[in-house]
């Protein structure tokens, strides 16, 4: 089987997943956390962005805050939908507002991969060990994140009723108006790349998700990707049980269009800092997860978190075949290789 014909790409819409992708992203760009910028937006999304900005209230800013303060909270409302087929944005809130506390905990629970026998887990230290040792592929603070949902889930009912009343406004307002800019825009980057979706859906995989498609290709031969439109964040994988790709459309033109010497500028820049060249040199003799490359150097979780997903999302490194809850990491001979080529191309007499 030729890697032409490894995948089969359903390109799917969902007003739901772009409504939550937009609301975390509205809050980080204006916490300044969570989210990674490259600066090519849009003038559609900056024009959504702007909008948001100049008319949302400070008593809105402060629940959207509340409710998008966490990762973990965009995780389970993907979980949501999935678990439940949802499209629409009006399904997730019937669906929030069908739940009990202990189905709203448990779910959560589920998304954080705490072990179902572990009773008392709703603690900082219980959270960041989940973290640490599932989450490890994430850029994040993960003692911040658990301080965080520790504290949202104090009072499940309140956090349930405030994500079911602050996406009953956020829709209406800052969704709904821009239906037909997200379809034109998902329309064009489709058409956009309609002949290397269905020429090469190898190469489609393997640059939206930094050099992965080979890992990728072991779960499965059929991968739904999710394009957005009113965001500029990095593309999320979720698997193992189903491969799901969400990205932002301004992002994925940047990694499906890139010229050499962007490509050349990520590369050199994934390499500039010390500590991600020794992570490298680890990789390349045995596969590592994130914990114990922190051990060794003798860092924190979150500083290695950093480190490895720069090198990921410039192809340098890639996911070996997840051992249980874990992902382990290896080097990516074919980044390196281009890493040479780019820099040959670009120098080279």
């Amino acid at each position: 089987m030729s890697e032409q014909e490894l995948f089969t790409l359903r390109i799917r819409k969902n007003l739901a997943i772009e409504m939550i992708y937009s609301a975390f992203y509205a809050v980080a760009k204006h916490t300044d956390t969570h989210h990674s910028d490259h600066g090519y937006h849009s003038q559609g999304s900056r024009d959504w962005l702007e909008h948001l900005e100049k008319t949302i209230s400070p008593f809105e800013q402060r629940d959207l805050e509340l409710v998008f303060s966490t990762i973990t909270a965009r995780v389970y409302l993907f979980y949501l939908i999935k678990l439940s087929d949802l499209s629409e944005p009006q399904e997730v809130v019937d669906a929030l507002a069908a739940l009990d506390d202990q189905q709203f905990i448990d779910g959560i629970k589920y998304v954080i991969r705490v072990p179902e026998e572990t009773t008392d887990w709703l603690n900082e230290q219980t959270l960041i060990e989940a973290y640490e040792r599932d989450w490890a592929e994430l850029s994040m603070d993960f003692a911040q994140e658990a301080r965080q949902l520790v504290e949202l889930l104090q009072s499940p009912a309140y956090f349930r009723l405030r994500m079911i009343e602050v996406l009953s406004w956020f829709y209406p307002r800052y969704i709904e108006p821009y239906i037909p800019v997200i379809d034109e825009r998902i329309d064009a980057h489709v058409a956009k790349h309609r002949d290397l979706f269905a020429r090469d859906p190898y190469t489609v995989i393997d640059r939206l998700t930094s050099g992965n498609a080979e890992v990728i290709e072991q779960f499965s031969h059929t991968v739904d990707i999710y394009p957005v439109s009113l965001t500029f964040d990095d593309v999320s994988i979720y698997m193992p049980d189903q491969i799901y790709i969400i990205y932002s459309i301004d992002h994925a033109d940047q990694l499906l269009g890139q010229d050499i010497h962007e490509r050349t500028d990520k590369l050199i820049k994934a390499i500039a800092d010390p500590k991600r060249l020794e992570i490298m040199r680890l990789l390349r003799n045995r596969v590592w997860y994130s914990k114990e490359i922190a051990d060794h150097l003798g860092l924190t979780p979150a500083t290695v978190s950093y480190h490895v997903d720069l090198l990921f999302q410039a192809g340098l490194i890639k996911i070996d075949r997840p051992k249980g809850r874990r992902f382990y990491y290896t080097l990516n001979p074919k980044g390196v290789q281009e890493l040479i080529s780019c820099l040959a191309q670009e120098f080279s007499s």
